[in-house]
């Protein structure tokens, strides 16, 4: 993995358009794949936004790439149960964060690694899994990791869910950066995850198609929107929402 880290690392960071980006990886019936190889690509943004070192973004990579990976200690058939788990199967899911950190300890000299897959759950205020722990007692790798994780995972189509839009996505992140995730991991996120809409064509809630031409800076998740000769601004006009983004 971290030979082949180098190459995809560069790609990454040097790509314009990471919300594009996301949506050239399509691998069809490779959920745990297509999410891990984007969790990793916005965790390493996240990292480059917050001015890691090339050291840090690529043990990031890393254990961003390999979070899920204890998952492949759990049955496929509750994995991919469409619907919703028992207790007993949702606490044999939540050990996947340690069955991972177990499989990746004794196979790397590098602690950080292990520790933001073994971390990518827990929360600011206690309330994440698999030991509870708050805020700076979690791992920096942890912290970034669950903000992409969550942004991912929300964006993404599940056999029990619908996808949400990065839109309406990144609203629910931003009323959560003050409890459950780091507020300034969060914050970083947003404000940079945002330059990447213009430009973008979407379609709202009326089925009406338009295009992103600005982003408000204190409203970056409701932008104006461009309908042929028509300008509808969400951040004034709520009945509004961004279902989807097209291209």
């Amino acid at each position: 993995v971290q030979e082949a880290i180098s190459p995809m690392l560069q790609e990454i960071i040097s790509h314009q358009n990471i919300l594009g980006r996301l949506r050239q990886i399509d691998i069809e019936d490779a959920y745990t794949y297509k999410h891990s190889v984007d969790v990793c690509m916005l965790s390493v943004m996240i990292g480059k936004w917050l001015n890691l070192t090339p050291e840090m973004l690529n043990h990031l990579a890393v254990s961003a790439l390999l979070h899920d990976i204890g998952k492949s200690k759990i049955p496929l058939e509750i994995l991919n149960k469409p619907g919703k788990l028992t207790a007993e199967e949702f606490e044999l899911v939540k050990k996947h964060t340690i069955f991972g950190y177990e499989m990746i300890k004794n196979s790397t000299e590098i602690p950080e690694i292990a520790y933001g897959i073994l971390q990518h759950h827990e929360r600011m205020d206690g309330t994440g899994y698999p030991y509870g722990l708050k805020g700076e007692d979690i791992h920096l790798f942890g912290r970034i990791i669950a903000v992409a994780d969550i942004f991912d995972a929300m964006t993404s189509e599940r056999v029990y869910k619908k996808k949400e839009s990065p839109f309406k996505t990144a609203e629910l992140l931003g009323d959560n950066r003050f409890g459950e995730l780091d507020p300034y991991i969060c914050s970083v996120f947003l404000d940079n995850i945002s330059k990447f809409y213009v430009g973008n064509i979407v379609r709202l809630n009326t089925g009406e198609i338009g295009e992103v031409i600005l982003v408000h800076k204190n409203i970056p998740t409701r932008p104006l929107i461009r309908i042929g000769e028509k300008f509808i601004d969400l951040s004034q006009q709520y009945e509004y929402e961004i279902m989807e983004i097209i291209v």
